[in-house]
C-alpha cells in the first residue's frame, strides 16, 4: 500500500478456490496493517463468505484451495494445508452477522462472560497479571455500554446488546485482527453502528485491526480507511475511502457508488 513503510500484518496472495470447476474466488490478493479499518464490500454471491472462510481455515473439503497467506511475516501455503489459516486463530477473532448464533440460549450472560475470561486465562497466561486483565475486561464492558449482567439469559436483552456482546468477546481477547461479518444485516441499522461506533474506537485504542465485511458501501466509507470491492469472486479494486468515492477505478465500483443510499449517518 502506498505511503506504509510497515509491511502487512496479514496477507492473501493468489487466493483461488474452486469447487468441480466452478471458480469461487480468483486470484485475490489483499493485505492489511495492523491498526487498519478495512472493508470488503460486495453483493450477494460475491465470495464473501469464502474468503472468510479461507481467513478462518474453515474452508470445506469438497474446495480446493491455492495461494499463501503471510501472517507477521510467516508465510503458509494454503494449497498444501488449508488449516495452516488456524495458526493465526489466536490472533484472530470473528465476530458473526447473527448474535444468537454467538451465544447459549440455554446458559446465562454472567457465565458466559466469565467463562470466556477463563479460557483467555489458559491461552494467555500472566500476560499482563491478573489485575490488568479484569480492568481491561471492565473496561471493554463499559466502553460498549453493556449493562449488569445479573442472572439474565440472552433472549431477555435485546439483540442490539447481544451484539455488543459478542463485540466484547472478540475485543477482551485483544486479538490482532477482528473479522466483523455483515454487522448490520442482523439489527436496525443505526443500532448496530452506533456499536461499530464504540468498537473502532476500542479497536484504534488498542491498535487491533479490523476487516468489516458488508455488502453496505454506505456503511463502509464511514468506518473504514481502505476499501476492497469483490464481485463473482474477482476483486475489482482496493483504494482509499475517498479513492473509491471520488475515483473509481472499475465501472462496477463507480455504478455501486452512484445508486447507493446515503440517507443514514451512521457515524
Amino acid at each position: 500500500m502506498k505511503g506504509r513503510s510497515n509491511p502487512p500484518l496479514l496477507e492473501l496472495s493468489g487466493l483461488t478456490v474452486t469447487c468441480d470447476g466452478q471458480i469461487l474466488l480468483d486470484n485475490i490478493n489483499l493485505d492489511i496493517f495492523s491498526g487498519e479499518i478495512l472493508a470488503v464490500v460486495g453483493e450477494s454471491g460475491a465470495g464473501k463468505s469464502t474468503l472468510l472462510r479461507s481467513l478462518l481455515g474453515v474452508t470445506s473439503s469438497e474446495l480446493s484451495v491455492a495461494g499463501s497467506l503471510t501472517f507477521e511475516g510467516q508465510k503458509h501455503d494454503l494449497a498444501f494445508n488449508r488449516l495452516n489459516a488456524s495458526l493465526i486463530k489466536n490472533s484472530l477473532a470473528y465476530v458473526p452477522q447473527n448474535p444468537s448464533v454467538g451465544l447459549d440460549p440455554l446458559k446465562r450472560l454472567k457465565w458466559q462472560w466469565r467463562q470466556a475470561l477463563r479460557v483467555l486465562k489458559k491461552v494467555q497466561p500472566d500476560k499482563e497479571g491478573e489485575v490488568k486483565k479484569n480492568d481491561f475486561s471492565q473496561h471493554i464492558l463499559s466502553q460498549l455500554n453493556l449493562k449488569a449482567f445479573d442472572k439474565k439469559y440472552p433472549h431477555q436483552w435485546s439483540r442490539g446488546m447481544q451484539q455488543r456482546l459478542l463485540l466484547a468477546f472478540a475485543l477482551v481477547a485483544r486479538p490482532r485482527i477482528i473479522i466483523l461479518d455483515e454487522p448490520t444485516s442482523a439489527l436496525d441499522p443505526i443500532v448496530a453502528a452506533k456499536a461499530l461506533v464504540e468498537v473502532t474506537k476500542v479497536a484504534k485504542e488498542n491498535d487491533i485491526s479490523v476487516i468489516m465485511v458488508t455488502h453496505d458501501l454506505a456503511l463502509a466509507t464511514q468506518f473504514a480507511e481502505r476499501i476492497a470491492v469483490l464481485s463473482s469472486g474477482k476483486l475489482l479494486e482496493v483504494g482509499t475511502t475517498d479513492e473509491i468515492l471520488n475515483a473509481p477505478a472499475h465501472p462496477y465500483t463507480s455504478n455501486l457508488v452512484k445508486h447507493r443510499h446515503w440517507e443514514l449517518n451512521y457515524a
